[in-house]
């Protein structure tokens, strides 16, 4: 199990789409896929796999791989080993801190319970306590600020439940008064840090919640933040253009929020559903023997804070540490003993269930290594030598809007603008952000739909109101068509609009936009 973990969060490949995410996912998923089959075949697997999941060795285990985590992320932060974000000193192996914070986070549990364990050896317990310690300072180098209040909450699960801790803050009851006081001046610190980053969250929350208010029972279904949020962010912008939101802008497509996120997507009663699910998992792990109860409780405690501002779940790591953690609770230690068989039904069920779930985990990591290598070869100037993959690929990958929209992009590369505004339609029942309306517009603009074009342009500008390529395409298509006042009040537009980030890019545009005034001038 360990082993699997430690594959999960160290494996990166180019030869996927995703380098970081999609090998993990594809390693983790067909690995343990197969664990499953083994154990449903062989005698008395299923027993053996549950006792395991029991001990604290798989706490031991899952330690050392948070050591391995905390050394490697320190290694990027002395720069030994190159961070995958510009921006942030600490990445893992992922694309950005979340990744690194989120696993670090649901792991620190497994570490700091290792301490309390007395019946180990004293060497044992002191590296528990080293990979605890290295765990939380690189999730605090790493500057996420969800990763800190998750291990916190974890941490603080974890004291409580200690029966020596327990008994202190039951005889002393003020006790709770400074640790909750500790706890509001921590956020209150941890918001002013990045203020601005805070507040654009809380924008993106406040726009969830008007779809919410739209579609409240049953949400938007599956994809819901992909399909629709872009589109209600620019509802708002072209109504409030004064906004003091505008420059925190960008494409979203996640809250930030899982919570939020599973509302938008399947309402009131899908939230509810998965409330139900958590305090019925809460409620078995009371009820389990302890290192089950300690650990089920802190990992749930840390990922729980970490839905909160972040999105744990579209890390495959985190979905197995959760699972390893709590799934024990749900089959009481006296209903698994060693005599148990596992019914015939499920001899024969299971084992075909896991063969089938392989084989479709297989299927789709062939695809996206077959994608990866045609996306590649297009990059390297070959483009019109791979469309008839793409072609022949699309039936399989039509209910990927990612696919749809890069197959769409090379079409329109090679000026096959017709084809290109299909596809894009249909990548649009699926995914519908800044990059594919600029796409949209692009191929509107070619196929002489110029009206059109203006507006899916227009549409692109209001969802991100501090980019300035809608604008400088619609200042190129009205002179383009003739229309030189509409050209010129586009290019006031770009002299006058604030400047997020200084660019050689943005500067160009405004260069542009310059000497048509001058020129228009001169005139």
């Amino acid at each position: 199990m360990s082993l699997i973990l430690l594959g999960g969060v160290l494996i990166t490949s180019e030869h996927f789409m995703n380098i970081e995410n999609d090998s993990k996912a594809y390693f983790m998923g067909a690995i343990l896929l197969l664990f499953l089959f083994v154990s449903s075949i062989v005698h008395n697997g299923l027993y053996r796999l549950m006792t395991a999941l029991r001990t604290i060795s798989v706490g031991t285990g899952f330690s050392l791989v948070c050591f391995i985590l905390s050394g490697y992320g320190l290694l990027q932060y002395y720069v030994f080993f190159s961070s995958r974000h510009y921006a942030f000193p600490i990445t893992g192996t992922y694309e950005n801190p979340a990744g690194f914070a989120a696993v670090q986070a649901a792991l620190f549990p497994f570490a700091l319970y290792l301490y309390f364990r007395n019946e180990y050896k004293y060497w044992i317990r002191w590296f528990a306590v080293v990979t605890a310690v290295l765990c939380f300072v690189t999730v605090i180098l790493s500057g996420s600020r969800a990763g800190v209040l998750a291990i916190c909450a974890a941490a603080t699960v974890v004291l409580v439940l200690q029966t020596n801790v327990l008994s202190v803050f039951k005889t002393h009851r003020w006790l709770w008064l400074p640790m909750i006081l500790t706890i509001v001046m921590v956020s209150v610190v941890m918001y002013r840090v990045k203020a601005s980053s805070a507040d654009g969250r809380l924008f993106v929350w406040s726009i969830c919640l008007d779809m919410i208010k739209e579609r409240p029972l049953f949400g938007y279904g599956i994809g819901g933040i992909e399909k629709h949020y872009m589109d209600a962010q620019a509802a708002y912008f072209s109504m409030h253009p004064d906004s003091p939101y505008v420059m925190l802008a960008d494409n979203v497509t996640h809250p930030f929020n899982e919570y939020i996120k599973l509302t938008v997507n399947y309402g009131l009663v899908g939230l509810a559903m998965a409330f139900f699910f958590l305090v019925l998992t809460v409620k078995r792990l009371l009820n389990s023997k302890e290192n089950v109860k300690v650990i089920g409780l802190a990992v749930t405690a840390s990922v729980f804070v970490m839905c909160q501002f972040s999105y744990p779940f579209h890390y495959a790591a985190v979905w197995f540490i959760a699972a390893v953690a709590v799934i024990p609770a749900f089959f009481k230690e006296s209903e698994v003993k060693e005599e148990w068989e596992t019914p015939k039904y499920l001899r024969i069920t299971l084992p075909i269930l896991f063969s089938v779930l392989l084989a479709v985990v297989l299927r789709m990591m062939y695809l996206d290594l077959k994608w990866a290598e045609m996306s590649k070869r297009s990059l390297a100037g070959h483009t019109e030598r791979m469309l008839p993959y793409y072609e022949k690929m699309k039936p399989q990958m039509q209910h990927n809007p990612l696919f749809l929209y890069n197959y769409a992009a090379e079409l329109n590369y090679i000026g096959r603008y017709e084809e290109s505004l299909s596809i894009t339609e249909e990548c649009r029942l699926g995914w519908n952000d800044y990059d594919v309306q600029m796409l949209l517009a692009d191929n509107l603009e070619n196929t002489g739909q110029i009206d059109d074009a203006i507006d899916a342009y227009r549409h692109a500008e209001d969802m991100i109101p501090c980019r300035f390529e809608p604008l400088e395409s619609m200042m190129t298509v009205y002179l383009e068509n003739g229309d030189t006042l509409m050209a010129i009040t586009m290019a006031e537009e770009i002299i006058n609009k604030p400047v997020k980030v200084q660019s050689f890019r943005v500067e160009q545009i405004r260069s542009a936009a310059t000497q048509l005034l001058m020129s228009d001038s001169e005139k």
